[in-house]
């Protein structure tokens, strides 16, 4: 029984604390101690007219202070809470307040006029004629009788902003949520979004993290400084808070490992804590308190004894890493962020195909193969890799073959289907029969020639024989590319094979395609890690659209597979140069799923026009104006003009008429009068002119606050300054640091952890081998490259480059943006 009362009251207690820490809680109490407060002035101040007694109402100080700001602080506090916010409420409420006001200053009035008058008037002598009744009529009419229209006066003038449109339009729409940043979590590093400043006051417009989920759009003609006035002062600044919060996640694991609490385990350069192993020790003998935010179901627990995992994930949390992904159609944008990350010893993926000044491939050099498979895949997870990556492969090998020209709905079936099978057939059988990953290479030569299809055929059916997930593959190589359909399936799938044979004819670009060591999209988005990626429109359009298209699709199908929650996933920025290049019909998902998976879009354009390609890709027009803040600089095209100043709205002015009416002198009567008229009418908020016309690096600026749209704002962008290239925080700890310690601990240990992105495929390999029942024929990879360095005690311009290959400086030469920026 005693524990039934325990248990009874401690959720007494718990119900009682969730109920007060709800936020329409503080609204609820302020309204019912305000009408309390109400209700009890208003019987005070009419049983102190009646007795003809002042002294019946609190006239100290301190209580006049707190009548006269409680009616102002629940009005405005109310504001917060969702019961609150209904139209006739808030002006219910209003009303309520004003009363109270002017019940407050009717008392004041009441007090000066009793110790005026009622003196003099009560000294008044009684007799037969002069009764006392008389003497109380008398100062009733000199103190009572001035308060009615008094009160009225008031009420009339407090009442005013509800009557007029406009007053009461900003009345209703007002929150003071909109202007207290969010506290829902605990974490402590946020990313606003501050690259424009208000054009009369100077000051930094700041987008809060929450909003910037809404995604952002540039629109600027060439030559207007887009890029480098927007976008980059906007990736140094998230990566400037990146820093910090690495530096804090690093201070307090740096602490548990010297302890002996935890012990790092990672090979490459990117710091994660993921790459921390917990080896013993006592949680609780660390300085790193929680914050309380953990999503464990026993919260209790997580107070008393965190456990390894959770204690991570609290930091993880608290202080968030910020991933950043940057695609550019040439290397002026790529090269200065690869500047600014090399400044701040952030190491970097770099997927470009040009190669550096002296010929040789550009610091942290990766491939890009689509067919590549982690090493950490298996079972049904692997089967679904295998499935995406072949479906995006025919998406974008059908891209490129609509932009030739429109092709025959028969014809795209027939090559979609025989490129994603294919696909699927060399992703599962090249690891186990050629020691390596598949490459884009392989379906070229089996495509080019069907004669080399029986051992890849064979080897599939001989994998596939338990899961027979594959026979419908098999049957249609077999019917159609080496049966009776062969003839004319050779015939029919000649365009197929130019455009493959095409796509693989740029040298730098096959060499990214079909590098064995290659980006992991689920890793960067896990860890946070910077990645930046130019598709060379130089090289051609079906090249550097197949490029782009690449990377865009396969980043978009590791965001929407992204594990966690709104709450729990870090947040991402995907910044894209030249958006329109890249136009395909999956950037739709972009805009309206991409902000419940923590990623920012971040997009320039040239104008809206660019839009109108094709029928297929006319409504992303719609969906990409929803994004929350868009960046119009001047020069805008005929139609950003119209459809702009559209979005800006309407406002009334009152347009004033005058007119004169005159006869002459000679007349019989002559008259002169004057006469004037007044009309409402509506103009546009923002005229298509003044969109225009904004001088160099001004803009329009369209944004929210809160998720509540504001109007727009005349703001301007500007340059980085040389300080800019600079870190902002000296990093105390580095990623070498961790690693040094971990040698100390177990070097052997430490030397055979896998990486998840640069491993060799003899993982893959020996993982088909074990399961299948074959021998492991792995072995190490001599073409692969090495993960990016970032060591902080090497030169600051060397960066680790591929085996095969000298050091070299990393300082990109002929950035046209830097240029113009110095």
């Amino acid at each position: 029984m005693s524990d039934l009362k325990i248990s009874h009251s401690k959720w007494i207690q718990d119900m009682l604390k969730a109920s007060c820490l709800r936020p329409p809680f503080i609204p609820a109490f302020l309204c019912a101690l305000f009408l309390i407060q109400l209700s009890v002035y208003t019987i005070r101040f009419m049983i102190a007219l009646y007795r003809i007694d002042f002294s019946i109402l609190p006239h100290g100080v301190l209580s006049q202070s707190v009548m006269l700001i409680l009616p102002v602080l629940v009005w405005i506090t109310g504001t917060c809470a969702d019961f609150f916010n209904f139209y006739r409420f808030k002006v219910t409420a209003y009303a309520a307040a004003a009363c109270s006001e002017a019940l407050l200053f009717t008392a004041m009035a009441f007090q000066l006029l009793s110790r005026l008058f009622l003196p003099s008037i009560l000294s008044i002598r009684t007799d037969e004629i002069f009764t006392k009744d008389m003497i109380l009529f008398l100062a009733r009419l000199a103190v009572e009788l001035p308060l009615l229209p008094f009160f009225l006066l008031l009420m009339k003038g407090f009442l005013r902003p509800v009557r007029e449109t406009e007053s009461r339009n900003a009345l209703l729409a007002f929150k003071l949520s909109h202007y207290l940043p969010d506290r829902k979590t605990a974490c402590e590093i946020r990313y606003p979004l501050s690259i424009a400043r208000d054009i009369a006051t100077g000051k930094y417009i700041a987008i809060s993290e929450k909003d910037r989920f809404l995604h952002t759009l540039v629109d600027g003609t060439s030559g207007t400084g887009k890029t480098s006035s927007t976008i980059l002062p906007a990736i140094k600044n998230d990566l400037d808070m990146r820093c910090t919060a690495e530096q804090m996640q690093m201070s307090a694991m740096w602490e548990l490992v010297q302890k002996g609490i935890y012990t790092y385990t990672g090979d490459d350069a990117f710091f994660s804590l993921s790459h921390f192993k917990y080896t013993a020790g006592d949680l609780h003998g660390s300085d790193f308190k929680p914050s309380g935010g953990s999503n464990n179901r026993n919260s209790s627990r997580s107070f008393e004894q965190p456990s390894p995992s959770d204690m991570l994930e609290e930091l993880r949390l608290k202080y968030p890493v910020c991933g950043i992904t940057v695609m550019a159609p040439e290397d002026s944008l790529t090269d200065d962020v690869c500047r600014l990350c090399d400044r701040r010893h952030i190491p970097y993926h770099r997927i470009d195909a040009t190669p550096a000044a002296d010929g040789k491939p550009k610091s942290n050099w990766t491939g890009m193969n689509p067919f590549f498979l982690s090493p950490m895949l298996s079972g049904d997870a692997l089967h679904q890799a295998i499935v995406k990556k072949a479906v995006i492969f025919s998406d974008v090998m059908q891209v490129i073959t609509d932009l030739k020209g429109k092709a025959d709905s028969y014809f795209t079936g027939l090559n979609r289907q025989m490129l994603a099978n294919l696909a699927i057939l060399v992703m599962n059988t090249v690891p186990p029969l050629q020691n390596r990953q598949a490459t884009p290479a392989d379906l070229q030569m089996l495509i080019n020639n069907f004669d080399l299809l029986p051992p890849y055929v064979s080897k599939l059916e001989e994998l596939d024989r338990r899961q027979q997930r594959y026979s419908f593959i098999l049957q249609y190589i077999r019917d159609d590319l080496l049966g009776r359909g062969r003839v004319k399936m050779e015939d029919q799938s000649r365009g197929t094979r130019n455009i493959i044979n095409e796509f693989l004819l740029m040298p730098g670009s096959r060499e990214v395609y079909c590098a064995q060591t290659s980006i992991d999209f689920d890793r960067i988005l896990k860890n946070g890690e910077v990645t930046v990626c130019n598709y060379d429109l130089a090289s051609g359009d079906s090249n550097a659209v197949a490029f782009g298209l690449f990377f865009l699709l396969s980043f978009n199908n590791a965001v929407l597979s992204r594990p966690g929650t709104e709450k729990t996933r870090t947040p991402h920025f995907f910044y894209i140069d030249e958006l329109p290049v890249l136009i395909h019909s999956s950037l739709e998902k972009n805009f309206s799923l991409f902000r419940k998976f923590r990623v920012a879009m971040f997009c320039a354009i040239q104008t809206l026009d660019q839009f109108e390609k094709n029928e297929i890709t006319k409504y992303l027009k719609g969906v990409i104006l929803g994004c929350a803040h868009i960046l119009v600089f001047g020069r805008s095209s005929l139609s950003d003009m119209e459809v702009f100043s559209s979005m800006a709205g309407v406002r009334e002015e009152i347009d004033e008429q005058t007119s004169v009416s005159e006869t002459a002198l000679s007349g019989d009567s002559p008259a002169l009068s004057y006469s004037s008229r007044e009309t409402l009418v509506q103009k546009n908020a923002l005229e298509e002119a003044d969109i225009r016309m904004r001088d160099f690096q001004e803009i329009t600026f369209f944004t929210t606050q809160n998720g509540c749209p504001l109007p727009p704002l005349h703001a301007k962008v500007q340059f980085l300054s040389r300080s800019d290239w600079e870190p902002g925080i000296k990093q105390k700890l580095s990623v070498d640091s961790f690693r040094k310690s971990a040698t100390n601990v177990s070097e052997t240990e430490h030397k055979t952890m896998p990486s998840a992105i640069h491993q060799t495929p003899s993982g893959l390999v020996s993982r088909y081998c074990q399961e299948e029942g074959f021998p492991d024929r792995a072995q190490n990879d001599e073409n692969s490259v090495p993960t990016p360095s970032a060591d902080p005690d090497a030169s600051l311009c060397n960066t680790v480059s591929p085996s095969s290959q000298p050091r070299q400086t990393c300082i990109p030469d002929g950035s046209e943006t830097l240029d113009g920026i110095i």
